[in-house]
C-alpha cells in the first residue's frame, strides 16, 4: 500500500494568474493543445517536465537544439556568401556601366571638338574673304558692241556734217 506521501504526490494542480507572463504561457499551452500533438494537458506537462528535469532527455533536447543552431548558422553563412556575391556582381555591373558612359562622353566630346574645329576653319576662311576683297577681282564690264550701222544712214551722215 502506498504511503500517504506518495498519494499526495499523485495529482497536482497548475494555476495561471492574470500576470502577463502567465497569460502568455497559458496561450502557448492552448495553442499546443489545439495542434493535437499532446493527448491531454497532463501529457503536455509531463513532456515539459521530462525535458526540464531529466538529464538524458535534456541532453537529447540540447543536442537537437545545438544541431538546429548549427544548421541555422550554416544557412546564414551561405546566405551571407550569396549576398556578398550579389554585391560584387552589382558593383561590377555599376563599374562597367560607368565605363561605358565615360566612353560615350569621350566620343561625344571628340565629335564636338572636330565639329568646332571645322566651324572655326570655315569662320576664318569667311573672315579672310571679307578682309581681303582684292583676292577675288571683280571683272570689269565689257564695252557694248557697236550696233550695226544702217548703210543709208552711213551715206547721209557726211552730208549732215557738212551742212
Amino acid at each position: 500500500m502506498p504511503s500517504r506521501d506518495a498519494k499526495d504526490k499523485v495529482g497536482h494542480v497548475v494555476r495561471f494568474t492574470t500576470s502577463e507572463a502567465d497569460q502568455v504561457l497559458l496561450q502557448a499551452v492552448d495553442k499546443a493543445m489545439k495542434t493535437g500533438e499532446y493527448e491531454s494537458f497532463s501529457a503536455l506537462c509531463k513532456q515539459a517536465l521530462r525535458s526540464l528535469l531529466l538529464p538524458e532527455n535534456a541532453s537529447v533536447a540540447s543536442t537537437a537544439s545545438a544541431a538546429s543552431v548549427t544548421t541555422l548558422q550554416q544557412q546564414m553563412t551561405a546566405i551571407r556568401g550569396q549576398v556578398t556575391k550579389l554585391e560584387g556582381a552589382i558593383g561590377m555591373q555599376r563599374a562597367m556601366s560607368l565605363k561605358a558612359l565615360e566612353q560615350q562622353i569621350n566620343q561625344v566630346e571628340q565629335q564636338f571638338v572636330q565639329q568646332f574645329a571645322q566651324f572655326a576653319d570655315r569662320l576664318d576662311h569667311l573672315e579672310s574673304r571679307l578682309n581681303h576683297p582684292t583676292a577675288f577681282p571683280i571683272p570689269e564690264p565689257e564695252p557694248p558692241e557697236p550696233e550695226p550701222i544702217d548703210p543709208l544712214l552711213d551715206r547721209l551722215a557726211p552730208l549732215l556734217e557738212d551742212f
